[in-house]
């Protein structure tokens, strides 16, 4: 099977669903991020999005067309996700994917794999002169070693989008990053781990 979204991947472990605290406050995130792309001006109808997808899914990969997911819940997503890339929202897509991923569905889903693999390949430095992509990738795994030490998953999660966010300047995922934390309630501790990160974060 084709590697998921590496860099993504490396910086959103744990599904969001994964909070066990007790009592622990909860948000959904993906409702989060389609409310935050519903307040941006967009240039590419949804779908507009999904047909673009498909065709490098079918063409270029060979994977199935976001259409033939059987799955309600994941189509949505895919279609979400299609949405967010297609506009300039590659970590608020990508995030997306992430959630997917925690679908125990996930696994036999061609679609999915497809979506997974087109993230990757854009995420990553294609050449080792892509310093811009680079220089990112090192911002992105300091800021999270500092996350890490965010013991509740879903704070850490919400920081993780919200951060890599601003390193990739995608407003969407920033802004869902940041109403998620608020919904959680984070700490002033779990906030200076997270002022810390986006310090290790800048260029």
């Amino acid at each position: 099977m084709k590697k998921y979204i590496l860099l993504i991947m490396a910086l959103i472990i744990a599904p969001f669903s994964a909070v066990s605290e007790e009592k622990a406050p909860s948000v959904d995130l993906h409702k989060l991020i389609m409310q935050a792309q519903s307040e941006k001006k967009t240039e590419v109808s949804r779908s507009e999005s999904v047909e673009w997808m498909d065709s490098i899914m079918e063409t270029e990969y060979g994977y199935s067309k976001i259409s033939q997911e059987p799955v309600d819940r994941l189509r949505t997503l895919y279609e979400d996700a299609a949405y967010l890339l297609r506009n300039g929202a590659p970590i608020a897509g990508g995030t997306l994917i992430t959630i997917a991923r925690s679908s125990q569905d996930f696994a036999e889903s061609k679609a999915g794999e497809g979506m997974a693999y087109y993230c990757d390949a854009m995420l990553q430095p294609a050449e080792e002169d892509d310093y811009e992509l680079l220089s990112f990738l090192k911002r992105t795994k300091a800021a999270g070693s500092v996350l890490d030490k965010i013991s509740r998953s879903g704070v850490r999660m919400s920081a993780r989008v919200m951060v890599t966010g601003e390193i990739y300047d995608d407003a969407i995922a920033v802004l869902a990053g940041q109403r998620a934390l608020d919904g959680l309630k984070a700490t002033p501790e779990e906030l200076a781990l997270i002022q810390q990160a986006r310090e290790n974060g800048k260029p």
